[in-house]
């Protein structure tokens, strides 16, 4: 009996490690510590300007916040094991940091070490730095209402009704500083974090996504009043929108993100207006295919920095992030082009995993790359009728019904293996109530959802 339950647990691990492989490989990183670290160095990279001039204190209390934003980010990476063999590295960069902010060196000495020192965390950790999906900026500024009005205004200008009673004032959204440095993933830790010495809070109670809805809205702050021809913002977005990626969007500043579209596209400031403001139509679909091409260059990214185990993670969630969902629909159009794909994204996994080298690699990821390009435009260009959406729909309750099979098969067998045979009874009786209770609800769906839209109304 024990070896057959035995086999049936260690079933359920394999298909948990198929179905949620970000689980099973996981990061050895303590997300937390890094985005501390990530966030102090941040802080010091941006505002060490405001403590420090020609070699003189111009704010005592700003400069002595940056000798402890500094100390405290190399005291988390000494305490943590994050960074594996390249703890010691790390720690002599941030030595150097405090060394030169107690010399009085210059803003851009700082700020250029203080970067190198972020980026490199991030590329030894593999930690998130933008979403998963496209934030939704209406619901960012419901967010924005609800916790950061009252003190940085209607139009994100640092002015709210409580402004006037805190010290430091709270921060203009609108400035040229920020515009300058500030990224939406630096938004991102400062809302989950706070800002010690201030009375910017954390706010742990939100979601990631909340949290980076909520940053997304705050960078559209500065352009939120130069939706004037929306067609035409949205011509200069779907024009953009394939050639950029989400994580180039979170994790740079307006001022990086306008120098980087400049060297692409011409009417770079109405792209980045665009970008700043719009979200793809048909979110879902558009937001997972780009999603597949973010962990695309990412595990590009970490195969070049020789870090296989997180290219090879980044190439598989990919697919399973990015591909998978939308995969049903895109057969339904062209199975042979969704065959041509699997096989694509199936090579790079296998160019990295056989250790093909970085131009092997490369290739690969661009001929998937330009392969989801053209899964985009297959998608956008298909209209949904009647038999697509049946078709859809249909493949939905197979899959789910699949799995709910599955679960019972499996507590069914613990149940005889155990010898509790009066809780068959209940089992049976179980799925049979969720089933009458399903057929109860289609046959009243037409009711909920006109009862729904009378009371949102």
């Amino acid at each position: 009996m024990m070896k057959r339950i035995g086999s049936i647990i260690a079933w359920m691990m394999f298909v948990w490690i198929i179905i949620f492989p970000q689980h099973a490989i996981g990061q050895t990183a303590d997300p937390g510590s890094v985005q501390t670290v990530i966030h102090l160095l941040s802080y010091v990279s941006m505002d060490y300007a405001m403590a420090v001039e020609n070699g003189n204190v111009i704010d005592k209390q700003e400069y002595e916040e940056q000798v402890e934003f500094a100390r405290q980010a190399y005291e988390l990476v000494n305490e943590g094991q994050f960074l594996g063999e390249n703890k010691n590295k790390v720690l002599d960069q941030l030595t150097t940091l405090r060394n030169l902010i107690n010399k009085k060196s210059t803003s851009v000495e700082i700020s250029r070490i203080a970067d190198a020192i972020k980026h490199d965390i991030i590329r030894i950790t593999g930690v998130a730095t933008a979403p998963k999906t496209w934030p939704d900026i209406r619901n960012g500024q419901s967010l924005y209402i609800a916790n950061c009005l009252t003190c940085h205004g209607e139009k994100g200008d640092g002015n709210g009704p409580l402004a006037g009673e805190l010290e430091p004032a709270p921060t203009n959204f609108l400035g040229a500083e920020l515009w300058n440095k500030f990224s939406p993933y630096q938004g991102f830790n400062t809302i989950k974090l706070g800002v010690q010495g201030t009375s910017m809070r954390g706010f742990p109670e939100l979601t990631d996504q909340e949290v980076w809805d909520l940053a997304f809205y705050i960078k559209s702050l500065p352009y939120q009043g130069q939706l004037k021809d929306s067609l035409a913002l949205r011509q200069e977005f779907n024009q953009i929108n394939p050639q950029i990626s989400l994580n180039e969007l979170a994790t740079l500043s307006d001022k990086t993100l306008m120098d980087t579209l400049s060297t692409r596209f011409k009417n770079a400031r109405q792209k980045l207006v665009a970008v700043r403001l719009l979200a793809p139509e048909g979110n879902n679909i558009n937001a997972s295919l780009t999603i597949s091409t973010t962990n695309l260059k990412e595990a590009l990214a970490a195969y070049t920095a020789g870090n296989k185990t997180l290219a090879r993670t980044k190439a598989l969630n990919a697919y399973l992030e990015g591909i998978e969902p939308v995969e049903a629909r895109l057969r339904t159009l062209n199975s042979k082009f969704v065959l041509d794909l699997e096989g694509q994204m199936l090579n790079v996994r296998q160019a990295i995993e056989k250790d093909k080298g970085q131009k092997v690699v490369e290739e690969e990821v661009q001929q998937a790359v330009a392969m989801i390009s053209e899964a985009n435009e297959i998608l956008k260009g298909q209209k949904m009728n009647y038999w697509l959406t049946f078709i859809l729909a249909t493949s939905i309750m197979l899959r789910e019904g699949l799995e709910a099979f599955l679960v019972l098969a499996v507590v069914l067998a613990l149940i005889k293996s155990s010898g509790i045979r009066k809780a068959i009874p209940w089992l049976h009786g179980g799925w049979m109530t969720a089933v009458l209770m399903g057929g109860i609800g289609w046959f009243l769906s037409d009711y909920i959802i006109q009862f729904g839209g009378k009371t949102g109304k």
